[in-house]
């Protein structure tokens, strides 16, 4: 089962009790923004790629930015809070040139997370208007990175292929301080992400192969990744039940 339809059942669960819940009800929506922290081999394979193809009118950039949604699920019980959501990011980027056939030839290389959050805060400072809450959350959910290659006119039809498809599955802990106006709900939400153990590292030796055939076996090996990060929320809370 994806992990969305999952989120989405425990937010209904989680929805029907607190009708009988005497805390105040939130629902929020938040553009999320990260800097990944541990993508240092990932952009060493993207560059490789681009110093062994003089061919390129444009290189492909490094993955330094993710980006998404997230949808949250929460209460308040005095000073304290308690939430569920739902939480994505990403990247992509694309190189292209004229290779030996003649024609122009694009690849693309994409990087997305997608986890379920859960979420503990309590109020440090209130405000006549305001509140700035100190948290932490666990994460779990995929960790995925998948490339694909065809002549740019084809490649929206190209099939992507996955490089960790065996291996997606990523844990992650975070803190996090967060401001938020009682009415109308904005909230802004900086925090840092980190992915202990190994079970969250993810060896993309096989993207290096995959991309980089010829060169890929001199390189360095293992190369990991993982998504610890630092990142920023700016969103709306909607108080649908106090």
């Amino acid at each position: 089962m994806k992990l969305k339809y999952v989120v989405l059942m425990v937010f209904s669960v989680f929805l029907l009790n607190s009708q009988k819940s005497s805390g105040q009800n939130f629902f929020e929506f938040a553009y999320n923004a990260a800097t990944p922290m541990v993508f240092d081999d990932l952009n060493f394979v993207i560059d490789r790629y681009n110093e062994t193809r003089n061919f390129l009118d444009v290189e492909m950039k490094n993955i330094t930015f993710l980006d998404g949604k997230t949808y949250t699920l929460g209460e308040r019980f005095g000073k304290y809070s308690f939430s569920i959501g739902y939480t994505g990011a990403g990247m992509k980027v694309k190189a292209e040139g004229v290779d030996n056939s003649g024609f122009l030839v694009q690849r693309q290389l994409k990087v997305k997370t997608s986890v379920f959050d859960l979420c503990f805060s309590r109020d440090i400072l209130q405000m006549e208007n305001a509140v700035l809450e100190f948290g932490a959350g666990l994460h779990y959910g995929r960790f995925k990175i998948k490339t694909r290659v065809d002549y740019k006119e084809d490649i929206r039809k190209a099939d992507w292929v996955y490089i960790n498809d065996s291996d997606k599955q990523m844990f992650a802990i975070s803190a996090f301080l967060k401001y938020s106006l009682f009415r109308p709900g904005f909230f802004i939400q900086p925090y840092l992400q980190y992915t202990p153990g190994d079970f969250s590292v993810k060896d993309i030796t096989g993207l290096n192969e995959a991309i980089n055939p010829y060169t890929w076996s001199g390189d360095p090996s293992p190369l990991e990744v993982s998504n610890t990060t630092i990142g920023l929320k700016i969103g709306y809370r909607f108080y649908y039940m106090e």
